[in-house]
């Protein structure tokens, strides 16, 4: 079996981090699976690793529904964040 170096996603101190970890993951896990498909033509993958895909993106979109975790990568949830408005200016 495989070890993979972001699967200590759930264990990071907050929120905003076991999202940023759990992104980190679910690429490796993508990638795992794009690996094992392109070794032979007709392989769709081992079954583990793509059962495992479907529950990290479950918990994906489980994080982002709580405080403090943005999809867009801000770790504020307010339309009226500092980053929000610098992101919004006309800059020439």
């Amino acid at each position: 079996m495989s070890t993979y170096q972001y699967s200590d996603w759930a264990s990071q101190a907050t929120n905003p981090l076991r999202y940023a970890r759990l992104n980190l993951f679910i690429g490796e896990v993508q990638e795992k699976i794009d690996n094992e498909g392109s070794a032979d033509s007709y392989s769709r993958g081992s079954g583990s690793p793509v059962a495992l895909l479907a529950i990290l993106m479950k918990e994906r979109s489980r994080l982002e529904l709580t405080p403090g975790v943005s999809a867009s990568g801000s770790t504020s949830t307010s339309p009226f964040s500092p980053a929000r408005l610098v992101g919004r200016r006309n800059i020439y």
